[in-house]
């Protein structure tokens, strides 16, 4: 990869190679790794506003390193005026590893809120990888699934959390039903006093 100059700056391969094992991005791969896999990224730069990944969209197998600006992630409604946000992400994050392995539909739509410059790895690139050298290879995709364990993990104990809380709101619905129902039984009319006659 040669150096990707844009008006804001000019980027090396250490540079790049530093925001892939930064924090928010893949920590635990070491330096000769990253080093190998950005040989194989190539830089784009996009525009505030274009799509980087679309929610469904099945043709793209790769996943994209932020190097500058922001991204807006977000599940997209049964119309795109009402998408949740699921998050906005900066530089040194990772986004779209899912689809680096699988190819499957997009979960997500990610999508420039600023400029961005951004540098994407393949699955063929991936591919390239394995067969010229393997062990950095195993060690990119024990990072990457790492990830997504972690991710799953999380999701798993938000499911967790969501099924108790619809417990005890069904439960809780349950009694104010049952309250319902008892307050519109009819009353029955009560005894007559003794020694009166009711007429």
């Amino acid at each position: 990869m040669e150096p990707f100059v844009t008006e804001k700056r000019s980027w090396e391969r250490k540079d790049v190679a530093a925001l892939l094992v930064s924090k928010s991005a893949l920590v635990e791969l070491d330096t000769d790794t990253a080093l190998a896999v950005v040989r194989l990224m190539t830089l784009h730069r996009f525009k505030a506003g274009d799509v980087i990944i679309q929610e469904g969209a099945s043709n793209t197998s790769f996943l994209v390193l932020v190097l500058r600006g922001e991204v807006v992630v977000e599940n997209e409604g049964l119309s795109r005026a009402d998408s949740t946000l699921l998050g906005v992400v900066g530089p040194g994050s990772v986004i779209g590893e899912m689809g680096l392995f699988d190819g499957e539909p997009r979960s997500a739509t990610c999508k420039a809120s600023t400029d961005v410059d951004a540098a994407l790895l393949s699955r063929d690139a991936l591919t390239e990888l394995s067969r010229s050298s393997p062990l950095q290879a195993n060690k990119l995709l024990g990072t990457l699934l790492a990830r997504l364990t972690l991710r799953l993990r999380t999701i798993t104990k938000k499911l967790r959390q969501a099924d108790r809380v619809n417990h005890t709101l069904q439960t809780e619905l349950g009694q104010l039903k049952a309250a319902a129902a008892a307050s519109a039984r009819p009353k029955a009319p009560p005894p007559p006093e003794s020694g009166m006659i009711r007429l």
